[in-house]
C-alpha cells in the first residue's frame, strides 16, 4: 500500500512538506506563535459542579515546554452524573488549519502514570464531533521525553464524551482546534509537559529529523 501512495505522490509532480508545526514551545518567551493564554484554555468539572483543578502554564526548563496540569477529583454535586474531568484546548491559527497533505499528528512530550487523549475539533457539519487520539506510556517510560504519534485513521470519533456508533475517519482534514484532556476518570494529581505538536507525512517523513 504505501509503495502505491508514494508512487501517487511522485506521480503527481507534487512537493509534499514532511511536517508542520502547529505549536512550538520551546522559547516559547521570545516567539510571538499563539503557546499562550487566552490561546490555550484549561477547563476542568468545576465549571458543572464538580471539584477537579486544571492549569496550563509555560516553562523555560528544558529549552522550552507547556505544562498541562492539575487535580482531579470524582466529588461531584447531586445535578452531576461524572466528574473527574481535565482539558485544555485552543483553536489551531487559520493558516495553519488545512492539514490535507498530512496523515499523523506527532508531538513531543512527558507523561506521568495517567491515561490522557489528544482531541482534535474538525471542520465538520456535526457541532458535536471530536476525534480522540489515546497517549500512554508503560512505567519505564513515565516522566521521560517522547515522541508519540497518532495517524489520523486511529483517531476515535466520539460526540460528548461518548463514542459515535457510526465511526467516520478523519478525512476532512481541517483542524479548527486541538487539546489534551484526562481519560482515566480517577482521582489524583496529573501532570503532561509537551514541546511541540506538529502533523506529519509519514510517507516521507524521516524518524531522526526533529
Amino acid at each position: 500500500m504505501w509503495k502505491r501512495i508514494a508512487f501517487r505522490l511522485a506521480d503527481s509532480g507534487v512537493e509534499r512538506r514532511k511536517c508542520l508545526y502547529l505549536f512550538d514551545f520551546r522559547n516559547a518567551s521570545k516567539s510571538d506563535s499563539l503557546v499562550g493564554s487566552p490561546h490555550w484554555k484549561p477547563w476542568s468539572d468545576s465549571k458543572l459542579g464538580g471539584s477537579s483543578t486544571s492549569n496550563w502554564t509555560l516553562s523555560e526548563d528544558d529549552d522550552g515546554k507547556a505544562i498541562f496540569s492539575g487535580k482531579t477529583s470524582l466529588e461531584h454535586s447531586t445535578s452531576m452524573t461524572r466528574s473527574g474531568f481535565c482539558a485544555v484546548n485552543s483553536d489551531v491559527p487559520w493558516h495553519l488549519q488545512k492539514v490535507d497533505n498530512f496523515d499523523a499528528i506527532q508531538l513531543r512530550l512527558k507523561l506521568d502514570h495517567r491515561k490522557y487523549t489528544f482531541n482534535v475539533d474538525p471542520q465538520t457539519y456535526l457541532g458535536d464531533d471530536l476525534y480522540q487520539g489515546f497517549l500512554v506510556v508503560p512505567p519505564e517510560k513515565q516522566n521521560k521525553w517522547v515522541t508519540a504519534t497518532l495517524p489520523y485513521e486511529n483517531f476515535l470519533l466520539t460526540g460528548r464524551g461518548r463514542p459515535k456508533e457510526t465511526q467516520r475517519i478523519f478525512d476532512q482534514h481541517v483542524m479548527t482546534g486541538i487539546g489534551l484532556s484526562i481519560q482515566d476518570q480517577d482521582e489524583g494529581d496529573f501532570r503532561l509537559e509537551v514541546q511541540w505538536v506538529r502533523v506529519i507525512n509519514s510517507v516521507i517523513f524521516d524518524a531522526d529529523s526533529l
